[in-house]
């Protein structure tokens, strides 16, 4: 039985759809295992959950609802959720494994550890550098612990107290069929779809905009409320910005095809560097030319863009821009289809699955 908690409240609805096609590849033959996924109803994303219960569901993963009390937990973040009564009752006698992430420690003490699974799945998906030091103790704590710790890079792997042996180092991955689309006039030179927030570079963005006044740059996404004044300022300081409120995940592919160049101007803070963007395999997928400020994977760094400073960010996306003009740009080229099978959900499912039945054993 594989018990998933928060994970489809997790940084809103982009990534929790990520995180349930990652989940439907462990569901989509019939199986002896239960799915169950806990959804901690507090955070934030929990109302999106509710509409992907009703949508995906099946006969071999069944949704539990949390529940929240009143009180804090002992690191005063948020309210831990509760299991509900009849969760010992469906366990019965089967194996039980749980999956966690690095952005639900403050309530995996409080929550997970008294079920007493047979197989603790600990995702590293930050870096330790950015955490509280209550959280950062715990993040330590855990991963010694942990039955198996998926860590998302070679950064996340540094803060581990992990043997090697119960490390799998895997990145994001991407379902390439949901993002190939046939190409379309662009509306906009260049596009970025993400978060809005504090580790997205707008000086990068800023500096793009003054250097290419006659190309259309778009930003599709929710905006944090630490990133609002400069938004706001972007926007008013360059018309050939424009602004697009988050959409459905379903929409995003078919706006992206309106896009010539996607960015993924990042700051160089440790939270950044730490990561493996979703949206770099997603723009690749897409088949657009890829502009990004921060370092990529080894395997990923021949398919991009890559200029760090301004100057560089700026001529980075010049070429990128020219190349796709030109039709030197070539989408879904044999290279970046094996990239993105080798880095496929399926894959992804299917290494962590098999690691945790390992350790079961």
């Amino acid at each position: 039985m594989w018990l998933s908690a928060g994970m489809f409240a997790w940084q809103g609805r982009r990534l929790a759809d990520n995180a349930l096609l990652m989940l439907r590849e462990w569901t989509a033959e019939p199986s002896e295992h239960m799915f169950i996924h806990m959804d901690p109803v507090s955070v934030a994303g929990g109302v999106q959950a509710l509409t992907y219960r009703a949508a995906h569901a099946g006969p071999f993963w069944r949704v539990l609802p949390g529940h929240a009390p009143a009180h804090a937990d002992t690191l005063g973040r948020r309210a831990v959720p509760v299991a509900p009564g009849n969760l010992h009752q469906s366990l019965r006698e089967q194996p039980l494994v749980v999956h966690t992430t690095s952005l639900h420690l403050s309530t995996m003490g409080a929550f997970w550890r008294p079920l007493h699974p047979d197989v603790l799945v600990y995702e590293v998906m930050e870096n330790v550098a950015d955490m509280d030091p209550p959280l950062a103790a715990l993040h330590r704590t855990v991963s010694a612990e942990a039955d198996v710790v998926v860590s998302i890079s070679d950064a996340t792997t540094a803060t581990l107290a992990t043997p090697p042996e119960r490390v799998l180092e895997f990145g994001s991955g991407v379902d390439m069929s949901f993002w190939r689309r046939p190409p379309a006039v662009p509306r906009w030179t260049f596009g970025f779809f993400g978060n809005l927030m504090n580790w997205i570079d707008f000086d990068l963005l800023g500096a793009l905009a003054r250097a290419l006044p006659d190309d259309r740059i778009v930003l599709i996404g929710p905006v944090s409320p630490d990133s609002t004044a400069r938004v706001s300022a972007l926007l008013a300081n360059h018309r050939q910005v424009v602004y697009q409120p988050a959409v459905p995940y379903a929409a995003l592919p078919d706006l992206v095809r309106h896009m010539a160049v996607a960015l993924l101007p990042r700051t160089h803070a440790p939270r950044s560097l730490a990561a493996d963007p979703l949206k770099l395999y997603e723009y690749l997928a897409a088949g657009k030319p890829v502009v990004t400020s921060i370092p990529v994977p080894d395997a990923v760094a021949p398919h991009v863009y890559y200029g760090a400073t301004r100057g560089g960010f700026v001529e980075a996306c010049r070429q990128a821009r020219d190349d796709w003009r030109t039709g030197r740009h070539r989408p879904w080229s044999p290279e970046v289809r094996a990239l993105l099978e080798e880095r496929s959900w399926r894959r992804r499912a299917t290494a962590l699955w098999d690691r945790a039945l390992a350790r079961m054993a």
